[in-house]
């Protein structure tokens, strides 16, 4: 069992004060709430709040351009000194003197490694240290000040239950607490395994997704393969109509065009011009430099030594068509 103890009492004995701050409308507004429901809040008549309320002046109502103004105030929080207490003037010094020596007790019975349950008058006088000393002068001054918890008629006995019941309550919160920490301990490990399988998704997911893409990429390649030298065939008269080509000063009856899109670089072309078969002309297109000359404010292109031009924009329009 762990002596080391929080007990009731210690509020009494701490150095600093808990604060709030609160505007004094909203001091105003909680006092108006208090005194419309005084008979719920505090029915008996010796109530501390219904005498607190009773000495105090009805509070004002604060106009709304007091309320927008409104700056803050601290207000200190004090422990409630118990009724049986209220009487002794040195309540403060009494109640931090009264949980030294519980602590005192704790730390001996600790040392000498005794039950709580041991005789504390006699245990006390077994001791031979300025503990045991200091234990018995605080315990004649506690009795002299009328301390509820501390009487020589009773072998100090409710001082040694007072301390039996810090301890079963400090232990009770500490099995709560080792509950609680087992519980979040379960939780964190649960989440450690959802994290676990999430990830083993997330790796079977991008393993799938690598898949995918490999197989595509194998795709167009075979799909590339198949295309090696399959060009698109156009006759003149067509190109004419398309208006790709806007003049020609050639015999175009028997000449048409061979378009190629080039396997090691989807961006290249490859033209020959033949007539009746043979080749007379070719060239290969680069499809950014149709669109840097077209932006350059190029809007035709001349082959065959300026016997035949095309419009640029057309040809580009063309070229995207082709699979």
């Amino acid at each position: 069992v762990h002596y080391r103890i929080d007990t009731k009492y210690f509020e009494y004995i701490q150095t600093q004060h808990p604060v709030i701050f609160m505007k004094p409308s909203e001091l105003f507004y909680l006092h108006n709430i208090l005194v419309k429901n005084i008979d719920r809040i505090a029915p008996e008549d010796d109530d501390p709040v219904r005498l607190i309320l009773d000495e105090l002046v009805l509070p004002p109502n604060p106009t709304k351009e007091e309320i927008e103004n409104d700056s803050q105030i601290s207000l200190t929080l004090q422990p409630m000194l118990p009724k049986e207490l209220a009487s002794s003037v040195f309540i403060d010094e009494i109640e931090k003197l009264y949980e030294s020596t519980k602590h005192l007790i704790i730390d001996m019975l600790i040392e000498a490694d005794e039950s709580v349950n041991v005789d504390i008058i006699s245990f006390i006088m077994s001791q031979d240290n300025n503990d045991a000393t200091q234990v018995l002068q605080n315990l004649a001054t506690l009795e002299q000040n009328r301390h509820p918890k501390v009487t020589k008629a009773n072998d100090f006995d409710d001082i040694m239950e007072d301390i039996k019941n810090d301890i079963a309550v400090k232990t009770h919160l500490r099995e709560k607490l080792l509950f609680e920490k087992e519980r979040m301990e379960k939780t964190l490990s649960k989440l450690h395994e959802k994290e676990e399988t999430i990830q083993s998704t997330i790796e079977e997911y991008d393993q799938y997704l690598q898949g995918c893409l490999k197989e595509s990429l194998n795709y167009k390649q075979e799909k590339k393969k198949k295309r090696r030298n399959s060009a698109v065939k156009y006759s003149c008269a067509s190109l004419v109509k398309k208006k790709v080509i806007s003049s020609i000063s050639l015999n175009s009856a028997h000449a048409y065009f061979t378009i190629e899109k080039m396997d090691d670089d989807l961006g290249s072309f490859h033209i020959r011009v033949l007539i009746k078969g043979i080749e007379i002309h070719s060239l290969d297109l680069i499809y950014s430099e149709l669109l840097d000359r077209q932006y350059n404010g190029q809007y035709e292109l001349d082959i065959l030594d300026g016997r035949c031009t095309l419009r640029i924009n057309l040809l580009v329009y063309l070229l995207t068509t082709i699979q």
